[in-house]
């Protein structure tokens, strides 16, 4: 059998614990062959960008009070400082 086809074949490995998966997903090849909603794959591709987890707020709750961080947005933060000059880095002219 093909390694990648571990899961779908209902093995475990050392990354995944089929029967849970299963509950969760129950047709993980559909899954995995389902169109692409592009506001999730936008989500998906900025999280590691932002540094931080990408999921529900319950689950990220938990997340802080496990590990004892904020990796929630803080309000009211201000964004990335805005670009001058086409200067990709970011920096600020020196005086």
């Amino acid at each position: 059998m093909v390694e990648r086809s571990r899961h779908l074949a209902g093995e475990d490995d050392e990354l995944a614990t089929v029967p849970p998966l299963r509950a969760l997903i129950p047709d993980f090849a559909a899954l995995l062959t389902a169109p692409a909603d592009p506001a999730t794959t936008a989500r998906i591709e900025r999280a590691p960008k932002i540094g931080r987890p990408l999921g529900a707020p319950e689950w990220i709750a938990a997340l802080e009070r496990h590990s004892a961080g904020a990796w929630h947005p803080a309000p009211g933060k201000p964004g990335p400082k805005p670009r001058m000059n086409g200067d990709t880095k970011r920096q600020r002219p020196l005086l």
